[in-house]
């Protein structure tokens, strides 16, 4: 051992003399706990994307328009199904036909400000908001199914909700889809992102009508929760770049 120098401090029975008591050392598991620490400081400091590899390119436009298909299909379901529980329920065409019109103005009513909307914030952002307020208003509409609560004007105002937040995804799709696909290949996109209406249209209906028949409405309800839930994840799991700056509009690309 080390002698002792000038200043060091020495336990003589019991006590420290010849300098201030020296500082514990800190063991090795509590110098490991605070390496680990910084490290993770560092890391959460990076952001994101260099936590989690996210999609890009085509590899996030087939993710995210997987996703979306899946998502209109089971939100389209909902729809055609309430619809068929109002006229069932009630017997009512009046209130049949209200609730069509409740469905379906405001996706028309959405569209004439999502455009600008979406050229001015980010396309991911857009989408995973209208997703979530689009299932928000679902959960409502199942939570009074289950408690027997549901009365006809709460559809109306449901399916408002939906339909507006609604409107404001499949543009964001479409305008990310230059920013993910080569040139010569945007074709192709295109084609896929016109499916996804054509099935929402045609293939909703007749699944939700076998659903309800077979199951009753609450399992579209499980259907629709599934299909935001498998939307949220490829949105989550992918990245879409801004546009590249200009005069009019500058951005930095995320």
């Amino acid at each position: 051992p080390r002698h002792p120098g000038a200043g060091d401090a020495v336990l003589r029975h019991g006590h420290w003399v010849g300098g201030p008591r020296p500082r514990a050392r800190r063991s090795a598991h509590r110098q490991s706990r605070t390496r680990r620490a910084c490290q993770l400081s560092r890391v959460l400091r990076r952001g994101p994307d260099r936590i989690m590899k996210r999609f890009t390119g085509k590899l996030a436009f087939w993710s995210i328009s997987s996703g979306q298909l899946v998502s209109s299909v089971g939100s389209g379901m909902t729809r055609f199904g309430l619809s068929l529980w109002v006229l069932t329920e009630t017997g009512d065409v009046a209130a049949y036909t209200a609730l069509l019109f409740f469905a379906f103005l405001p996706i028309g009513l959405g569209s004439l400000i999502a455009g600008p909307v979406v050229d001015r914030l980010d396309r991911r952002s857009v989408m995973l908001t209208a997703n979530t307020i689009a299932s928000t208003s679902t959960l409502a509409i199942a939570v009074l199914h289950f408690s027997d609560a549901l009365e006809l004007w709460h559809l109306f105002v449901a399916l408002f909700v939906n339909g507006f937040a609604n409107s404001f995804v499949l543009p964001s799709f479409e305008a990310s889809v230059p920013l993910l696909m080569p040139r010569d290949q945007l074709g192709r996109a295109a084609g896929f992102t016109q499916m996804i209406i054509a099935l929402e249209t045609i293939a909703a209906p007749a699944l939700a009508g076998l659903v309800v028949a077979g199951a009753g409405i609450g399992l579209l309800f499980v259907i629709d929760f599934v299909s935001f839930g498998f939307a949220l994840m490829a949105l989550m799991l992918s990245r879409i770049p801004n546009p590249e700056p200009t005069e009019a509009h500058p951005q930095e690309a995320i």
